[in-house]
């Protein structure tokens, strides 16, 4: 980690390294129907950010093994959301950076089984927040007794949109594949930073920037995930990464 604990903002510009405003966001590209196999899939590229979700489903939930059936529940009345995402090699080492767990150098064992773990570990607790902010979009009424499968592969963490991305490409695939939702969930991330002013010499303070980069996750506090459902105005999930105070989760 660089021994610079804050980052570079111009205050006469009101802008970020990156050209851009406090509260302005990457350009985002959306495809649709990318993978003619599936029933129903969406490609989100997101500034630097690639993700991939694919739709599957609904099959039939008996015998099937899932962290979302409990154990004898499989014949419920309501079908079930199942969530897995997946980070290429080089995603998981910039996330790694964007949860100040910078990947080692060294290349034994045990830094290999270390490193697998804590992929593991990144991927169970995304597919967890991505499930949480989306289940509440689909009718899983109308799928009694079934799962619907939703699979995410990021290509690329350009920040921390990978979260956002993948909440966003996931409910484009359920409703480009016919899934019955409510409506679409949108997200996007906020981080609490603190920037060096580049027109005034030791001169610090604190700002929520949004959608942001992987440095700018890396030198701030913490961030936020929050997920919208627009049919119904509702937020489906607020997620917090680091420390943040109250007032700086409520202004972002």
């Amino acid at each position: 980690r660089s021994e610079s604990k804050s980052i570079e903002f111009n205050t006469e510009k009101n802008e970020r390294k990156d050209k851009r405003t406090y509260n302005s966001i990457r350009d985002c590209q959306i495809k649709l129907g990318i993978n003619q196999q599936a029933r129903g899939s969406a490609y989100i590229e997101w500034g630097n950010t690639k993700v991939i979700a694919i739709v599957n489903g609904p099959t039939q939930a008996s015998g099937r093994k899932s962290k979302y059936i409990d154990k004898g529940s499989e014949y419920t009345e309501r079908g079930t959301l199942d969530v897995i995402l997946e980070l290429s090699p080089f995603a998981i080492e910039d996330t790694l950076k964007q949860l100040s767990q910078p990947m080692s150098i060294e290349r034994d064992a045990r830094t290999k089984r270390q490193t697998k773990q804590t992929k593991e570990s990144i991927e169970l607790n995304g597919s967890q927040v991505i499930h949480n902010a989306i289940v509440g979009s689909v009718m899983l009424e109308k799928f009694p007794k079934s799962i619907v499968d939703v699979s995410i592969y990021v290509i690329e963490n350009g920040g921390g949109s990978y979260l956002s991305a993948s909440i966003m490409a996931a409910s484009l695939a359920l409703i480009s594949g016919g899934v019955e939702c409510y409506g679409l969930v949108s997200s996007c991330a906020s981080s609490a930073v603190t920037l060096q002013m580049s027109t005034m010499e030791d001169n610090e303070t604190s700002l929520i920037l949004i959608d942001p980069t992987i440095q700018e996750c890396l030198y701030g506090s913490g961030y936020v995930v929050l997920s919208y459902l627009h049919a119904h105005d509702e937020i489906t999930q607020l997620y917090q990464h680091g420390e943040m105070t109250i007032e700086q989760v409520i202004a972002a």
